[in-house]
């Protein structure tokens, strides 16, 4: 019968109709999907498509808690005593930075309406002139019970001295009942 094939239902015949070049058609949109894989971005030295790669910073001293004085959100790095004094946080001067071999990166929520908002930096790395800040930040569940007060939750990271031109927050958000444990 060529092209057909049957099969019976019952007790009657179907017929399927199979073009003899389907098979042919099946193994080439196999092998160009196989092929069509490869011409994705592909690492190199320096990164995928040639972007620099990320490199982990290594960080030297954390602090975490809350400040009125960093009553704005946002995200910081800061390489000198001028920069630091600005900020008017003398809660950060306890770092002891010494900026000639070190920077400190703070993250900042900004003012919140209850206690449970808290944020922590886990680990910073840099790719050229970028400085990608990775962390969490905590707002607490509707059903959670906080206590009614204003709160500036902050995180501060010691890492070794770093020019960066650009800062990108890799900051995830959770619900949770506990703050995290800082050093």
């Amino acid at each position: 019968m060529g092209g057909d094939a049957r099969s019976m239902q019952g007790n009657k015949p179907v017929y399927l109709r199979i073009h003899r070049y389907t098979k042919f058609w099946i193994i080439g949109i196999g092998a160009a999907s196989i092929a069509l894989v490869g011409c994705g971005p592909q690492p190199t030295e320096r990164g995928f498509n040639g972007a620099d790669a990320t490199k982990p910073v290594k960080i030297l001293r954390n602090k975490s808690g809350s400040h009125a004085a960093l009553a704005d959100h946002g995200l910081w790095l800061i390489n000198s005593d001028k920069q630091l004094e600005a900020l008017d946080a003398a809660v950060l001067f306890d770092l002891n930075v010494d900026f000639e071999t070190e920077s400190l990166v703070l993250a900042t929520l900004g003012q919140q309406p209850t206690g449970g908002h808290w944020i922590k930096i886990t680990a910073v790395s840099r790719a050229g002139n970028a400085l990608y800040i990775h962390g969490w930040a905590n707002r607490p569940s509707p059903d959670q019970v906080t206590v009614q007060i204003l709160t500036f939750p902050y995180a501060a990271t010691v890492i070794s001295k770093i020019q960066a031109t650009t800062l990108h927050p890799e900051i995830g958000s959770t619900s949770s009942y506990m703050s995290p444990i800082t050093r």
